[in-house]
This record gives C-alpha cells, structure tokens and sequence, in this order.
C-alpha cells in the first residue's frame, strides 16, 4: 500500500528514480495520491525546464512524463511515475510475464505480506533490491503458532528475543522463497521498530552462486536452521536444518546447554546470518552526513555556511545558521544518527564473527588436506541470532541489581567475547557469551553481589548498629523499660 505517496514523492526527487510504478489497493486514497504524485512531477519539470503531462495509463491508471525541455525539444519523454490500484501480486506477476523488472521494489503492508515475497523475487533484477515490511507481532512473538505455519512455514516459540526473531522470521520466508528460485538474499539491513512491532529489511537479490557442498549441503547452509531455548535456565542454542536431529537428540538425552531447564522451546527454521551488511551501512551513514541529516554533519555545514557568509561580507553582515535540521516526531533527529551509530556497530560485530568463522573454516580446510587433525584452538563464535537482557542476567545469577548494560559490554569484550549494542531492545547485549558467562562477568568483573549474599550483608550491619535493649542486660525485671535506670 502507497498510503498518501509520500514515500513515492521521496524516491522521485530525492533518491533520484527514473521511474516509479505506485500501487495502492484503496481507491479512496486516489485523490491524495493523484495530487502528491503531480506536485513530485511538477518539482522535478521545474528543475529540467519542462512540463509535465499526465495522461492515462495503459493498465487503466494514472502517469506522468516530462514534454519538452530547455531546448524546446518536442515530444513526451518516457513515463516518469504511474500510479494503479491492482492487488499487489497481481500486478507483480503481470509485470513478471511482460518483462518489466525493477531495480528496487519496496512492499510496505500491513499483516505478514507472506504471499508478496515470491511475486517480488519474480519482478526484480538480478542485482536489485527488494524492501519487506511485516507488522506480524503477535506471529513473530510466538503467540498463534497456526499462522506461524500457514504464512511462514515456521514454528515459532515465545522467546525473551521474540523481536529479533520476528527480523529472522521474514528474512528466512524471503531465503526460502530465493532458494525456489535459485536466487541469493542478502540482508543490508534489518530494522525492528517498537510502534506496533514493525519489522523491515532490505534484501540483495542475485542468482545463486555455486558453493562447495559437504555431506551434500552447501557451506551456505548454516545460515538457515533453528533456535532452542531454554525458559528454565535461559540459555539458547541453534543449530543449522540440516544438523537438527542432532542437535534435539543432544537437547532431550544430554540436556543440551540447559539440562537444568527442561526440555528446549524450538523455533524454526529461521534466518541465522548476519542481519546487516557493514560496508552498505557505512555508505549510508555517510550519505546521512552528505544530507546534514545528523547532527554533526550539520554542524559542520552550518559552520562552512558561516564562515562562507562571513568572509563574503567582509566580516560584517549577519550569521547563517546553516541548513535546518528535519525535526522527527518523537523529537531532534539525533534518533536518526543514534539508530544508525547502533546499526553500524551490529554490523561491524557480525562481520568479525563471519571472519572468525571463516578463518576457522580455512584452517580447518588446510589442515584436512595436509591430513592433520584440527584442534588445539578453540572454535571460533559468531554472533548468535539472539540477544540477553541486563534483567534477564540479573534474574539468572539472582544478583541484586542488574548489570548496566555498558559495563557488561566493556566486561564481556575484556574477557574476549564478542559483544555489542542491540538496536531491537535498549537494555540488551548481542554477545558470543553464554547467559552462565554473562553472570559470571557481572558478579567476578564488576563486582555485583547476588541477592542473598546482599541480604546477608544488611542483616550484619543492622545487627551491628542495633541500639542495645534492656533485655541484652539479662535483667528480667527490667525488661519492659524503656529507659536506663541510675
């Protein structure tokens, strides 16, 4: 759904788009789309000195082109942006079999928008991106397993990182959708937002590539799978699809990393990679800085302004305050450079896992061929698809306060684990650690008592400065006195 065309308004003129096909199924949002998508194309013939010329479309809906230009060259050029109401798989489908592929299609709905995935993997180009929105919380929390099945041939457990899987949820229905199709999704990145647990990612799309298989796998594999979890003890574990029955038979005999928690809550299969790309996030932080869209970028242009407008006036004549931050809804936009500090750093932790895993892999290679065994080295961790609370860690160890997340953070990197900020909850820690090595790190590392030994603390200093009775002085007579007597 287009809604009132804003978005479409924004990859017009600032994203620079040759063509934009808006869709949008309710009819009563025609009115505002018309004249939204108008007012873009009226923006963009102003600047290139032409005019616009609406007519209608051949699939029954509105376009805009460009007639004309500085030179008075006539004719209407290509259709700038056209606007249709059709049900969105339709539409896709249609422009599948007519040869019409995109370079990005974004798919913004309410509800699970299941079916859309494989109609939009069908109508983008090799190379090109595709844009999914899902609004399904109670889904990805677990909370109506039979939709869990009937949209996303998933089962889905409610785990305390119900809202990142519901991110892994969505990737894993558009990986199995791009396997069908002998196609690859990327992930560039992935973000939850709290307003009625939205999820969204932008996904890469390619052909798939050749990859060496072992056991009749590809190495790629490992990058689907499940997630136990275990509600008694806290822990969790995953496994790839292929390693499943392993991986139950060593939950339910052995006890797994949570003997002491029963049996695991599964959740599957899901996205187990990296959700975001570091390279393609470090662009667009710095194309929000380009855009003075953060702060500092802002600051330095309003800087560069007045310093320009004071050497152009010789010193004298007024200040420029530079460009105007766009103002957010919930306040300043420092929400936006503070999302994107913490989505640069999910990124740049997933990275280094990769690299470590794949360095292990290399080794292990290496070590195969020369017909060694490999070992003496610890396997390498990368970031698992979950993250641990600072509450939950409290609870776990029964300390008596929760660890600050920061001083985790900084505990757990010393200790040599992998560990960062979680954009999807403000209180929680991604780490390589266990919640049993979180525990450990706050009550060793940062010196945090457990509940009871705290308890017991309190209860030797109130009996060290208890006023003395008169009881203690063994007088039975002068036991209901309230004072000392000469």
């Amino acid at each position: 759904m287009a809604g009132s065309g804003i978005r479409s308004m924004r990859y017009l003129l600032q994203a620079g788009a040759d063509y934009v096909l808006c869709n949008e199924g309710d009819l009563a949002n025609a009115a505002c789309l018309v004249a939204n998508l108008a007012a873009a194309a009226e923006a963009l013939a102003a600047g290139a000195g032409a005019r616009v010329d609406s007519c209608a479309a051949p699939s029954g809906g509105r376009q805009w082109r460009l007639q004309g230009g500085p030179a008075g060259a006539g004719g209407a050029g290509p259709p700038l942006s056209e606007l249709v109401h059709e049900d969105a798989v339709s539409l896709l489908a249609r422009c599948h079999l007519e040869g019409r592929f995109f370079d990005l299609i974004d798919l913004d709905s309410f509800g699970g928008a299941a079916h859309f995935v494989g109609a939009s993997l069908d109508a983008v180009r090799y190379g090109g991106l595709v844009c999914l929105t899902s609004t399904s919380g109670t889904i990805a929390g677990g909370r109506d397993p039979a939709s869990a099945l009937a949209l996303y041939g998933q089962h889905l457990a409610p785990v305390p990182h119900a809202n990142e899987q519901g991110l892994r949820m969505l990737i894993g229905l558009a990986h199995r959708e791009a396997l069908a199709r002998r196609l690859s999704v990327t992930p560039l990145w992935s973000l939850y937002s709290p307003h009625g647990s939205v999820f969204r990612t932008m996904l890469l799309v390619d052909r798939q590539r050749r990859q060496k298989k072992s056991g009749g796998w590809a190495e790629g594999s490992r990058c689907y799978g499940y997630t136990l979890h275990w509600p008694g003890s806290g822990e969790s574990a995953c496994c790839a699809f292929q390693d499943l029955p392993a991986a139950l038979q060593d939950a339910c005999c052995s006890g797994g990393s949570g003997s002491s928690g029963g049996p695991p809550l599964l959740s599957g299969p899901l996205w187990l990679g990296p959700l975001h790309d570091h390279g393609h996030l470090q662009l667009v932080q710095q194309e929000a800085a380009a855009r003075g869209w953060v702060p500092q970028a802002a600051e330095a242009a309003a800087g560069a302004a007045a310093a320009g407008a004071a050497s152009s006036s010789g010193g004298s004549g007024g200040s420029s305050s530079g460009p105007a931050l766009p103002a957010t809804r919930k306040g300043s936009i420092g929400s936006l450079q503070l999302l994107l500090d913490l989505l640069v750093e999910e990124a740049a932790a997933e990275a280094e896992g990769e690299r470590a895993l794949a360095a292990t892999a290399t080794a292990g290679e290496a070590a195969a061929a020369a017909g060694q065994a490999a070992g003496g080295q610890a396997a390498a961790q990368g970031l698992p698809p979950w993250f641990l609370r600072t509450n939950d860690v409290g609870r776990a160890g029964q300390l008596a306060r929760p660890p600050a997340r920061d001083a985790l953070l900084a505990e757990l990197r010393r200790r040599g684990f992998l560990a960062c900020r979680s954009h999807v909850d403000p209180s929680a820690v991604k780490t390589t650690a266990s919640l049993a090595q979180a525990v450990e790190a706050a009550v060793e590392g940062l010196g945090i008592p457990s509940r009871a030994a705290e308890a017991a603390g309190r209860q030797r200093l109130r009996g060290r400065h208890r006023r003395p009775q008169p009881s203690d002085t063994g007088g039975a007579g002068a036991s209901n006195l309230n004072v000392a007597l000469p």
